[in-house]
């Protein structure tokens, strides 16, 4: 099945012969009083069904003249002129009626606007006034509410100097961390630990003391490793418990010793025990990387030896410091360095002093440390306090005091004026709103009284050119009255279809010369909705005249019933009205598919004989198989989003695919699917129309390109010079192909 072409701007006959008619008289306007869009189903039905009725009797008449063997052309020329200027004087009479109704009304609307007027000075007078009110209101109100300058400069004085305290207190919590363990002893008030730090005795020719670098990362003084160390304790007094003894508690002054001594053993790399204080001690050293480690050399091996009958205290004093009952307190401390690693245990054996145990010393150890972590991040409690306290005194300042007094007067008077304002305003707004409209019907009125002498001028001049037009039909005789008397009833008809008919949606414009698009351009004028149908390319006569549709619809061309015989559908919006035959009169298939600015394709892509519809968006093709709406039957991708497409039969196997176009390029497919073309080829211009169609009855569709109202065919897919020359129509018609009478070649229709 071939799918009928439509394209771009066409040509058609030239006017039909004719014969001498008596005079007739014009017919009446048929006047309606039916707005566009207001008009109730029953009265559209009615319409539609004048219409057809219309055309029938003309398609009757035109079907008496041929069969009277009268000269057509020149009677349906002179009926369808007669048709045109009655059409003319019917619409100037409506303008003519219209403007006199508008201009009846004039003294009316001109009071109407010299009233709205008249009352605009002194609405705007009080508008500006309370607005000058409600304007000095609130100045004084925003001098009532605004901030005192003094207090607000002194407030943020006291924020600045605040701010100044906390940063002192921070730098106060790095100095007091640095300061190590000593700063700790300090913060307790452990004197005898303090005074640990300050002995007089020397070790390796030094003072002992000097060994120690408070808080160092490699001292034992840093609080780091103080924390570290009482993890040893702990571990202590677990062996211990396994020889039922107390667990030792932590002193500050044992701390302190254990601290010193082991600086001075680190730094100087030296195993030896300093005895500067009364204390016992053990020591670990060389590179033990834990507690597990020195644990080991203290208690472990030294039990063993001591448990096989080993009493010397050279060999297992460590063991016996450990597990001594006499024993109550000790201390810890650890240096890091790189020789060694080194661990005091020194018992205490007068000073009981301040003893905790290992649990509440690393607790206050701990609570130290975190204060100190958050003053140096934040400041301390007090500084941070005060400035609070500042800030909060300065917002008050820069805010001003909206409760005085003086404040609480001013916003009363602001309120009122404001409302003042608001009611002068809306005053002002309303009779603004009245003024426009009373200008616009003035206005109104006063053209259409202007406009009364040129209309009833306008009217006279259509009148005259309808008598001439009637007087020329009634030359032609009997058939000339009928007809012109046919043709106006016709376009009346039409006329009143198209108003009482709902308009479509708007629809956008599709890819310029798409075929199937038939949309009006400069080279393809919408004209009216009259076809002139042909069997033939070289008639002079029309096969078959009628009207379908409206003028600005969309026309489409196919065999929608597999009869064998092309036909029309019209397009509004996305919905589509199918004829199964070519001529006038209601739709026999009305159905909606795809979207309004959709680009609509026609073709028969399943082989069954019948025409369906196809919708294009971008590069995709949405195919449907029947005449219906509801989801495509096929999804397919060729092509690009610009190229112009065209559909039919290219290879004569019944199914209809797809081409594009791009310049004077034509790359064809044969099969509904995606992929390369299975033909390429150029042929004519890039600027001409082209048109599609079976122009020589071999079942294959090929191209034509119109220039003006000249058509070159080419009957085969390929480069060269046309087969055939065709000239037909006027540049400014609307041209379809179709095979109109199923004989398989495509000819020529128009629409006017």
């Amino acid at each position: 099945m071939r799918t009928s072409a439509l394209l771009m701007t066409g040509a058609l006959l030239v006017p039909f012969a004719a014969q001498a008619l008596p005079v007739l008289s014009p017919a009446p306007a048929a006047a309606s009083d039916i707005a566009p869009g207001n008009s109730s189903a029953a009265q559209l039905a009615e319409a539609r069904a004048r219409l057809t009725a219309a055309i029938k009797a003309r398609d009757a008449i035109l079907a008496e003249i041929k069969a009277s063997g009268a000269s057509l052309a020149d009677i349906q020329s002179a009926a369808q002129a007669y048709a045109r200027a009655n059409a003319q004087v019917e619409a100037a009479q409506q303008a003519y009626d219209a403007a006199v109704a508008k201009a009846s009304g004039f003294d009316s609307a001109k009071k109407g606007y010299d009233d709205a007027a008249s009352v605009m000075p002194q609405l705007t007078k009080n508008a500006e006034s309370a607005r000058a009110r409600r304007d000095a209101a609130q100045a004084s109100y925003d001098k009532a509410i605004a901030p005192n300058p003094e207090a607000a400069k002194a407030a943020q004085e006291k924020v600045d100097a605040a701010r100044a305290k906390l940063e002192e207190s921070k730098a106060a919590a790095k100095v007091q961390w640095d300061r190590g363990a000593l700063g700790f002893y300090e913060a307790r008030n452990a004197q005898k630990a303090l005074d640990v730090f300050t002995t007089n005795t020397e070790y390796q020719g030094k003072p002992l003391a000097s060994y120690t670098h408070p808080g160092a990362a490699d001292d034992a003084t840093n609080l780091d490793s103080m924390a570290k160390t009482l993890s040893l304790i702990t571990k202590i007094n677990e062996l211990r418990a396994a020889h039922q003894l107390e667990p030792l508690k932590v002193t500050d002054y044992l701390m302190a010793v254990a601290q010193l001594q082991v600086n001075a053993q680190s730094r100087t790399n030296k195993m030896t025990h300093i005895k500067a204080f009364n204390v016992a001690e053990n020591l670990a050293s060389a590179n033990y990387p834990g507690d597990e480690l020195s644990l080991k050399l203290w208690y472990h091996n030294e039990k063993a030896l001591h448990d096989q009958g080993v009493t010397d205290f050279a060999k297992v004093g460590h063991y016996l410091n450990i597990v001594n009952p006499n024993y109550s307190v000790t201390g810890m401390a650890f240096a890091p360095n790189i020789q060694a690693n080194t661990f005091d245990h020194t018992p205490l054996y007068g000073d009981n002093s301040q003893p905790q145990t290992v649990a509440d010393y690393s607790a206050a150890l701990q609570s130290y440390m975190n204060g100190l972590k958050d003053e140096m991040a934040q400041g301390s409690s007090v500084a941070r306090t005060a400035l609070a306290d500042a800030t909060a005194e300065l917002e008050a300042a820069t805010k001003g005091d909206p409760e005085s007094l003086e404040a609480q007067i001013a916003k009363t008077q602001l309120e009122t004026a404001a409302r003042e304002y608001d009611e002068a305003k809306a005053a002002l707004d309303t009779a603004q709103t009245k003024l426009t409209a009373a200008t616009a019907a003035y206005e109104s009125a006063k053209a259409a009284k202007q406009a009364v002498q040129k209309l009833a001028e306008q009217l006279t001049v259509a009148q005259g050119e309808r008598d001439r037009a009637a007087a020329r039909a009634a030359q032609l005789g009997e058939f000339g009255e009928r007809l012109a008397a046919a043709e106006a009833d016709v376009a009346r008809a039409q006329a009143d279809v198209d108003r009482l008919s709902p308009a479509p949606a708007p629809k956008p414009t599709p890819t310029p010369g798409a075929p199937g698009t038939n949309v009006p351009t400069p080279n393809n004028p919408a004209t009216g909705n009259i076809f002139y149908v042909s069997n033939d390319w070289t008639s002079r006569e029309a096969a078959s005249v009628f009207s379908y549709g409206r003028a600005g619809d969309e026309v489409l061309v196919g065999d929608w019933d597999g009869d064998g015989k092309d036909t029309f559908a019209v397009r509004r919006g996305n919905k589509i009205y199918v004829k199964n035959s070519v001529d006038g009169g209601a739709a026999d298939v009305e159905f909606a598919y795809g979207r309004a600015g959709d680009e609509i394709l026609v073709g028969d892509f399943d082989g069954d004989g019948k025409d369906t519809f196809a919708v294009r968006r971008g590069n995709t093709f949405y195919v449907l198989n029947s005449l219906h709406g509801g989801e495509a039957d096929r999804v397919v991708h060729y092509g690009r989003a610009g190229d112009t497409v065209l559909t039919g039969d290219f290879d004569g196997d019944g199914k209809d695919t797809f081409a594009v176009r791009r310049g004077n390029l034509y790359y064809v497919k044969n099969a509904i699917a995606g992929g390369a073309a299975d033909t390429v080829f150029s042929y004519g211009r890039a600027s001409d129309a082209t048109i599609l169609g079976d122009f020589n009855g071999d079942g294959v569709d090929t191209l034509a390109v119109r220039r003006g109202n000249t058509v070159y065919v080419k009957n085969s897919l390929a480069a060269g010079e046309a087969d055939q020359v065709l000239t037909y129509g006027r540049t400014s018609d609307q041209l379809f192909v179709g095979d109109w009478d199923g004989n398989g070649t495509d000819t020529p229709a128009v629409r006017r």
